[in-house]
């Protein structure tokens, strides 16, 4: 079979990776990890969001064809998604041990905090711009960033909720999901890196930190022209505990 150039094999056999996350939760981080620890090509990575054939994301069973194409090859792209669970669930017991999905959470306000960052900078409408923090807290989703949502949510801390439970509610179902916290990857990079090479069954071939922001989706100098959306109010915080608390818990996170 030929493939595009920017696709990259593997001599020898090794599990398809997913890096999987809600936006602006160390998705690069994790994959640059993966190509400095395990040898995997994080550049050019594979995008379930901009592929190169035409898919229909609301079909059952897409995301397991979309991997059928690599199928009898030991692909080294990692693969990228954003999309929550709900786009995926019904293709998961068709993955295997051919598959592993890492998923890459990150405490809510962090991503939130990047998140606005991010969608101020970004020369289109990819998601709300509001001024500071806690508004952006409470703003519905909208703009293009609703890709990869399939139902409305209430608020942009309720879209990283129902995100997140998706993908911990899968991960207890489906082995070869596994659940990376930023936290761990960022403070406890030795010991993360070991858990994964458990998880997908291969010893790092040398476990070495990638450099910062190698590779994160940005726009220059103006990624900071947001700021960084002043403090979160104690209404705020009350407001995003309602909504993410049982997950804020599961995750070990406190606010």
């Amino acid at each position: 079979m030929e493939f595009d150039e920017d696709i990259r094999l593997f001599e020898e056999p090794m599990p398809r990776i997913v890096v999987a996350s809600h936006e602006r939760s160390g998705t690069h981080f994790l994959m640059n990890s993966m190509a400095s620890c395990f040898g995997y090509v994080s550049a050019p990575w594979l995008d379930y969001d901009y592929s190169y054939i035409n898919l229909n994301y609301y079909q059952s069973g897409m995301f397991s064809r979309f991997l059928a194409a690599f199928d009898g090859v030991h692909l080294a792209n990692t693969i990228k998604t954003h999309h929550s669970m709900d786009f995926l669930r019904d293709d998961l017991p068709d993955l295997g041990d051919r598959t592993v999905i890492l998923y890459i959470v990150r405490n809510v306000v962090d991503v939130m905090r990047s998140f606005r960052r991010f969608l101020m900078a970004c020369p289109w409408n990819e998601g709300p711009k509001v001024d500071t923090l806690d508004a952006f807290l409470g703003t519905p989703p909208s703009g293009y960033l609703m890709r990869y949502q399939v139902y409305q949510e209430d608020s942009m801390a309720s879209r990283w909720a129902h995100h997140v439970e998706g993908w911990l509610a899968a991960a207890a179902d489906f082995p070869n999901i596994v659940v990376v916290r930023y936290e761990d990857l960022h403070d406890r990079f030795d010991d993360t890196i070991d858990r994964i090479g458990k998880a997908i069954g291969h010893t790092p071939d040398a476990i070495v930190r990638p450099e910062k922001g190698v590779n994160v989706i940005g726009f220059g100098a103006d990624r900071d022209d947001g700021g960084d959306g002043g403090d979160l109010s104690a209404a705020a915080l009350s407001k995003v505990r309602d909504v993410a608390g049982d997950v804020l818990v599961r995750l070990g996170y406190t606010l």
